[in-house]
């Protein structure tokens, strides 16, 4: 074993707040690696020094796990390996965590409906007799519901829960019925908040540091200020950003070191250290009602995309003034890492995105993808016309009034072409239903009819097919 590196992963090594299924290995992080990569790695911090100045980023953190062969680097640029980042939606990985624990001890059924375990008191569900909003809706944001309102959002103020389900809540209604598609929304995780704490009886940051954190020795890791967290900045690196006291902290408060996040990286890969049915609802959703074969969908915490041909399981953050992303590989061998910076800029952390999933998977085969298959003259007319969004995340009053930006579907056997904003995308058939874009190895969108009518759901948007649509010239 290289030097500076430790680890205990024997079977009988628990740490049991409530008899936590998360096991804990006890990880020595170092600044390792084999002496075949070290150049690359050399390289790879080189050009991480040139973006952060280039990009007048204060503090750069990364953390990354190399699976061939297998080594880690941890870097902190600008700062301490103590000092702690705020890590934005990543926290939605550690609120599904604690709903998956939950499931584990047995305290919840993930199928079962929020009311059996809070009362309905807090949204409105207009198709609850037949949609009812189930746990796993909430964590895999499928509970009809879209995004928190401008009010929300905006009160910068630290709150109780109950204060915060008080804000606006004629705007906690599901506009469509729940577990039929994903929409992204903070909203969502305030429910998942309320269901932790009506469970455990505890507060959101109590109940979740039993069940995930102390489990996993996230020992530094809390959702309050902290005295030594580093300002945020817009992206010239100068102007600071006031620190964003969130209504639902389920959604984003999460401040941690990088030793912390890369304790969670390490959980989320290793396959002895979660139980397995909580791996699968993390990398799989379970909640699609229709389609449910189609897998490149949000599933609890963590979402697909597709980067250079390879499948990544991911999860970004943005928390006024940091920017930040978890992925892990899907791909055997594989590795992953987790990224943060302090300043309002996406374009930076893209680009340090880009190169640590280059670097991660220079030595790895791109997956080939799926072959495609034809499909019937039949099939391709009824995919062929106009659709409309079938949901919303901001923006509701457009949508509902049919302002919303229509797209144009034009199938023919071979090939579906998604004309939207004045650009196409291609998309080729894998299955009837399955569809994927030429670099995708997977299926990515899928295509299909739902009580009479056609929809498209995946990486492209939720929609589905105006009727009385004439097909178009090709």
């Amino acid at each position: 074993m290289p030097p500076g590196f430790c680890r205990n992963t024997r079977r009988t090594d628990w740490l049991r707040p409530q008899r936590s299924s998360i096991r804990l290995l006890t990880i020595c992080l170092s600044l390792w690696v084999t002496p075949a990569a070290s150049a690359d790695v050399d390289a790879l911090l080189n050009t991480l020094a040139e973006l952060r100045e280039r990009y007048h980023i204060p503090v750069l953190a990364v953390h990354l796990v190399d699976g061939t062969p297998a080594s880690t680097t941890s870097k902190v640029f600008g700062a301490h390996a103590s000092t702690p980042l705020r890590w934005g939606s990543i926290t939605k990985t550690v609120t599904a965590l604690s709903v998956l624990e939950l499931a584990q001890q047995k305290r919840l059924a993930l199928d079962q409906p929020l009311t059996a375990y809070v009362k309905a008191t807090h949204w409105q569900n207009p198709w609850r007799a037949t949609h009812p909003i189930r746990v796993i809706d909430s964590l895999e944001m499928r509970a009809g519901l879209p995004d928190l309102s401008a009010a929300e959002f905006a009160f910068n103020k630290p709150i109780t829960l109950q204060q915060a389900l008080a804000l606006n809540p004629a705007h906690r209604t599901s506009l469509w019925p729940p577990g039929t598609q994903h929409v992204y929304s903070n909203m969502s995780a305030g429910l998942t908040q309320l269901l932790i704490e009506k469970v455990t009886r505890q507060p959101y940051a109590e109940a979740v540091a039993h069940l995930v954190l102390q489990p996993l020795g996230m020992r530094q890791a809390g959702f309050q200020p902290m005295d030594t967290l580093p300002g945020g900045f817009r992206a010239d690196g100068t102007t600071e950003i006031p620190y964003w006291h969130m209504t639902f902290p389920a959604y984003g408060a999460l401040n941690a070191t990088l030793g912390d996040m890369a304790k969670l990286l390490r959980a989320l890969q290793h396959p002895q250290q979660l139980p397995a049915a909580t791996r699968q609802y993390l990398f799989t959703p379970h909640g699609r009602r229709w389609e449910s074969q189609f897998n490149f969908d949000y599933a609890a915490g963590l979402y697909p995309r597709v980067r250079q041909g390879h499948v990544w399981h991911t999860h970004g953050g943005d928390a006024d003034g940091y920017r930040s992303r978890l992925a892990l590989l899907a791909t055997p061998g594989g590795g992953g890492y987790v990224a943060n910076i302090n300043v309002d800029n996406p374009s930076a952390l893209r680009h340090i995105e880009r190169e640590l999933e280059l670097f991660l998977t220079q030595r790895l085969a791109t997956p080939q993808p799926t072959p495609a298959v034809t499909l019937s003259a039949a099939q391709a007319d009824t995919i062929t016309g106009h659709y409309y969004p079938s949901g919303v995340r901001f923006g509701v009053e457009k949508w509902q009034q049919g302002a919303a930006q229509k797209i144009e579907l034009q199938a023919t056997e071979q090939q579906v072409a998604v004309r939207r904003r004045g650009s196409t995308t291609i998309l080729y058939p894998i299955a009837p239903t399955l569809f994927r874009r030429a670099e995708d190895p997977v299926a990515t969108v899928t295509i299909f009819a739902a009580q009479g009518t056609m929809y498209m759901q995946g990486e492209l948007g939720n929609y589905k097919r105006l009727p009385g649509q004439i097909k178009s010239a090709p």
